[in-house]
Parts: structure tokens; sequence; C-alpha cells
């Protein structure tokens, strides 16, 4: 890849995540939630007037059961976290099979707290999110360039970028069929077994 190519490819990958420190400890309003996640995650709009998070949105998620009941007219920092976590998973994955990986999370406490979640493995989850979020931001640009340096050499910018949007893809369409999979795998393990059924006399 030409310089400004190699310069253009470092520029894609700015979509950003909102640090679990940079989330209140208090609880807040939906209405605070939406402001709070809207300016933190401003650089991943594609337009001045897309929106990460609605009203309908949260009320479609606690509908689907992917958010927690919540006391009163407030959400915990993990009500947040959890909210952070689904609109990344969304990007990839269908709001069924992130259902299906949150159930799969120790979330929630028995006893006097239940139906709470469990502090410790939400905010463990979301950081370590994070972290490879940052990790694959830094390392992606490099695999992609060894992707199309295989290929030969484009005739025109508009060939070389066309291969690079095919490329992109083809890592993204491949990392969501391996997670995808991956569920599937899961929850087979996690299907209790049929009992035998004995042969009639």
């Amino acid at each position: 890849m030409e310089n400004n190519s190699q310069d253009a490819l470092e520029n894609l990958f700015v979509r950003s995540t909102l640090p679990a420190q940079q989330v209140p400890e208090l609880d807040l309003y939906m209405d605070q939630i939406i402001t709070l996640i809207q300016q933190g995650l401003s650089e991943n709009c594609r337009s001045e007037d897309e929106k990460i998070l609605t009203k309908t949105m949260i009320n479609n998620y606690s509908k689907d059961k992917l958010l927690k009941p919540i006391k009163g007219k407030k959400y915990s920092k993990e009500h947040i976290l959890m909210l952070l976590l689904i609109y990344h998973l969304k990007q990839n994955l269908s709001i069924t099979d992130i259902k299906r990986f949150l159930d799969t999370m120790a979330t929630e406490l028995s006893g006097e707290e239940e139906g709470r979640y469990h502090s410790a493995e939400v905010r463990q989850t979301y950081d370590a999110f994070s972290a490879m979020q940052l990790q694959q931001k830094e390392r992606l640009p490099q695999y992609v360039r060894e992707c199309l340096s295989r290929m030969p050499e484009a005739g025109s910018q508009e060939e070389e970028t066309r291969r690079l949007f095919l490329t992109l893809t083809c890592i993204a369409e491949a990392a969501s069929s391996a997670a995808q999979e991956l569920l599937d795998q899961t929850a087979a393990r996690a299907k209790p077994e049929k009992p035998a059924v004995s042969g009639k006399k």
C-alpha cells in the first residue's frame, strides 16, 4: 500500500468506547444516561443526527430482557456498562445472539439482593472488552496491510480502495461468524441431556 493509503488505513480504526472510570458510581435517570453515552461515543457517529442510544432502545432492551429491571426510575452503573456493551455487540451480532451471550454471564445475585447485577462480573467483563478493543485497534491495521500485500498491485487508487473495503468486510464477516458459532457450541453444551427412554415390554 502507498503511504497515503497506509495513513488512511490507520484513520479507519476510530471507533471508541467509554472507559468505565467515566461512568458515575451514582445511579442516573434515563435522560442522563442517553446524554452521557451520546457525548462519550460521539466519535462513533457517522452523521451529526445519528443517535447512539434512545429511550425506545433502552425500553426494548428491558422488554427483551437484555437489561435487568430497575428500582424506581434510576439505572445503576452496572446497567450503564451493560448498555455500552450491548451497543458495541450490536455492531456485529443480532439481539438474539447478544441475549444468549449475556445469559452466560453470572450477572445476578441471590438472596436479599436477587434481581440486581453482580457488580464485579459486569465490571470485569466490560473492562476486558475495552482492553481487547484497544488492542485490536492497534493490531488490525498491520494485519490488514499484510493481507493486502499478498495481492497483486492495484492498478489505481479506486481499485486499492475496493480491495481495502473487501478485506475489512471479510475480516468482519469471519469474526462475526466465529462468534456466532461459539455461541451455538456454548448453547449446545448447556442443553440438558434427555433421559433415555426404556423400551416397552
